[in-house]
């Protein structure tokens, strides 16, 4: 039998009335981090919780995450493009930067390198013209044995969110806790992680409802269930809401992250498979994978949709 939660959350602090002022009518809000952020499009509670509560904004989030991204290093495919080309070829006007977590394990010797490049990496990712969050680490989880007990690194990982925090005063740029994020009437002994880092459903509604907060998303999540296998919503608007962004999130998961890139872009664009039978000038995949644009924009209608939005048209969302 599945087990089914109900989560209510109470928060340290009002929400940051910088991270509140951030979005603004046709953003597109990239995502960008690592696996964690990656597993998120799977289940689309932030998406859904945001576009609830501003439906006339006309938002559009794309995740431009990878498993194993860090602030030292976002390791790609041969001729795939940077994380900086990407926002640029996305239109990104908000990035939510999720890092810190898998650096802190380094420890506070590599906090100094951590903070150099994580200010280098916030030049690529925040020109003038988009808006960046840094949103802090989640606290470790001490897992069911033989797991180790990552939880007593905690006090290390403290310090790198506290120089995120210093970093985003610095920047001027918004800051979101996850760290000192507090939730009650949970299970006794629950847990929000597979192993202590890596988060399951339970644990990406937490931390989505605390960022969508932050966001100034109003939508109340005080009573709503989550079931803790499936992530379905108990709320059967939202769910439909939640299901139409995961299929979109599939859809753009294809699209941006193609299983046989080295065929695409990368090292194997001269094979004959790359090209048409009959004239081999001709390169079917690319033509191919633009037939993903349709299918992604009608997802993303159904959402404005059912979220109480009237979709704009592409030649209004271009003005």
């Amino acid at each position: 039998m599945l087990i089914v939660c109900l989560i209510q959350f109470c928060f340290d602090a009002p929400p940051s009335s910088m991270a509140a002022e951030v979005l603004r009518s046709n953003d597109v809000v990239c995502l960008v981090g690592g696996a964690n952020v990656v597993a998120g499009q799977e289940h689309g509670y932030l998406e859904t919780l945001v576009r609830l509560s501003f439906p006339s904004l006309d938002l559009r989030f794309r995740s431009l995450a990878h498993e194993g991204d860090t602030v030292f290093a976002q390791p790609r495919d041969y001729n795939y493009p940077s994380l900086a080309k990407q926002l640029e070829q996305t239109g990104a006007t908000v990035v939510l930067a999720y890092f810190g977590q898998t650096e802190a394990l380094d420890g506070p010797k590599k906090l100094p390198q951590f903070v150099a490049n994580y200010e280098r990496l916030i030049d690529q990712l925040g020109p003038t013209h988009r808006r960046v969050v840094l949103i802090s680490p989640m606290p470790f989880e001490a897992p069911a044995p033989p797991l180790s007990d990552l939880s007593l690194r905690n006090s290390e990982l403290q310090q790198y969110v506290q120089a995120i925090k210093e970093l985003a005063s610095k920047r001027g740029l918004a800051f979101i806790a996850l760290f000192s994020g507090r939730r009650r009437n949970s299970a006794v002994g629950e847990h929000f992680t597979n192993d202590g880092i890596h988060l399951k459903a339970q644990g990406h509604w937490n931390y989505d409802l605390i960022v969508a907060r932050e966001l100034g998303a109003k939508a109340d999540a005080s009573a709503v269930r989550v079931d803790s296998g499936s992530g379905t919503l108990s709320r059967s608007e939202w769910e439909r809401v939640r299901q139409t962004v995961i299929e979109k999130n599939r859809l753009w998961f294809a699209y941006s992250r193609p299983m046989n890139w080295a065929f695409l872009g990368g090292d194997r664009v001269d094979q004959p498979s790359s090209r048409d039978h009959v004239n081999p000038k001709i390169r079917w995949f690319p033509e191919e994978m633009q037939r993903f644009g349709p299918l992604i924009e009608e997802q993303e209608k159904q959402i404005a949709k059912l979220a109480g939005a009237k979709p704009f048209s592409r030649q209004e969302r271009s003005q």
